[in-house]
């Protein structure tokens, strides 16, 4: 999803004349990454960051749960207690930013 996306938008020269394109994504390249920022002491689970990979695996988790719940249901719901609306949410927050290394 963010490789072809990405690669559709490089194709407009106009967006890129003034700010610096983003940078595809190629999850095939992940697995060979290492494991990321995830070397600090944290208090809390909740509180580490998480390395890319991890983005990329709650990504894929959340969007089948959330895919199985449109299924059953026909539609969505965003709730900030619901964890895979949540998950969604964070993960690609926190995927975006690579795009622009």
């Amino acid at each position: 999803m963010f490789h072809d996306d990405i690669r559709y938008l490089l194709t407009m020269d106009k967006l890129w004349k003034t700010r610096k394109p983003p940078v595809p994504l190629d999850l095939s390249q992940l697995h060979n990454a290492g494991e990321g920022s995830s070397n600090g002491v944290y208090a809390l689970k909740d509180q580490r960051p998480w390395s890319i990979q991890e983005c990329v695996h709650v990504f894929r988790e959340s969007v089948g749960s959330l895919s199985q719940d449109y299924k059953s249901s026909g539609y969505l719901t965003w709730d900030k207690d619901d964890k895979p609306a949540m998950d969604f949410v964070t993960a690609t927050a926190n995927i975006r930013p690579v795009f622009s290394r």
